[in-house]
């Protein structure tokens, strides 16, 4: 029977001994041979979030007691690390083979001892090196599932809940968030309270891409605000600091001053393709731009995407075209678009 865990350490079983056996450029090689009479127990520890388990083979006269918390057991021939459930499951079945085992052995001698073969040391450097790094990347994980763990349950708290106002009041400003185009609302942050007792809100929802920190003084993505008034009641909506929402009017929606997205620009591309092919004199030589090669701006709703295509002409000559798009984002249609100078509507 066989049980292979971390580092490159694998423990079997043998007529008339338990072996562990050990090759890892890292962590050192060697081969251990352990006589069933030799060995009084033998321990696990179940693996959890990011620590993991081992199943140790003790000797008599070993009278060590592991801290699992210290990672004693990464560094202990006798011992061999596993993660995972299965694993863990795996680990009792070769502990119950080996006890049974036991049961059948005579009691130990002087005579009998634990054999090292083939032992190569070293490791150790390469070990805390490894062991370091793997604790930041542990810890980076943790880190990275609690965050999640807190927006999974932020998102789960009713919106009226954390604009902190009453349901009823909620639900007559949340028609108006719709109109807007507002998706579902996953963060909020109260951010200041006006003279007036107006408060400001910065919120994040769902497919609008949240604004965040790249570099010092410098940021991307969205910043969307909400002013209520000191009675709860809706006053102005910007999106990138332009009004969509004021004065009790409408007066657009969110995705004219969201930052370009890339869904955006994939639609803008696929349409200027598909409409210049239709114009070429020899379609199928098209080469069209990079996708990094166009040039993009965005302006109350409208995009424009200026691109070029080269293909062959009636004498087989390439030449290039260029064109520009003009598409209503707030409608999700095409307006109008620009071959070399010369500008054909869209019905």
């Amino acid at each position: 029977m066989n049980f292979k865990g971390n580092t490159g350490k694998i423990i079997t079983t043998e007529e008339e001994y338990v072996v562990i056996k050990q090759k890892s450029f890292a962590f050192g090689s060697y081969e251990k041979k352990i006589p069933y009479s030799r060995i009084k127990s033998i321990e696990i520890e179940e693996p959890n979030m990011g620590t993991a388990g081992y199943i140790r083979i003790v000797e008599f006269g070993d009278e060590r007691i592991f801290n699992k918390k210290k990672g004693e057991a990464a560094l202990d021939d006798d011992s061999v690390l596993f993660n995972g459930k299965k694993n863990y499951n795996l680990a009792k079945d070769f502990k119950e083979f080996v006890e049974s085992k036991l049961s059948n052995s005579d009691e130990t001698s002087d005579s009998e001892k634990s054999v090292y073969t083939k032992k190569k040391k070293g490791g150790k450097l390469k070990f805390v090196i490894f062991a370091v790094i793997a604790f930041i990347i542990v810890q980076c994980n943790i880190s990275n599932a609690n965050k999640k763990k807190e927006a999974i349950k932020e998102s789960q708290i009713p919106a009226y809940e954390r604009f902190g106002i009453s349901e009823n009041d909620y639900a007559e400003i949340s028609p108006i968030f719709e109109k807007c185009g507002f998706t579902k609302i996953t963060k909020v942050e109260k951010e200041d309270e006006l003279n007036d007792g107006t408060i400001s809100y910065y919120i994040e929802m769902e497919g609008v891409k949240p604004n965040k920190v790249i570099s010092v003084g410098k940021t991307e993505g969205n910043i969307i605000t909400v002013y209520l008034t000191k009675d709860n009641k809706l006053s102005e909506i910007l999106v990138n600091f332009s009004p969509v929402y004021k004065n009790g009017k409408i007066l657009n929606k969110i995705e004219a001053f969201t930052e370009l997205s890339l869904e955006e620009k994939t639609a803008c591309q696929m349409i200027c393709e598909s409409s210049i092919k239709k114009m070429l004199k020899s379609p199928a030589t098209a080469k069209f731009c990079d996708y990094l090669d166009y040039r993009w701006s965005k302006e109350n709703g409208i995009i424009k995407a200026q691109g070029y295509v080269d293909s062959q002409n009636g004498f087989g000559a390439m030449v290039r075209t260029n064109y520009i798009l003009t598409y209503d984002c707030v409608k999700q249609k095409a307006v109008s678009i620009n071959v070399d100078g010369t500008k054909y509507n869209y019905e």
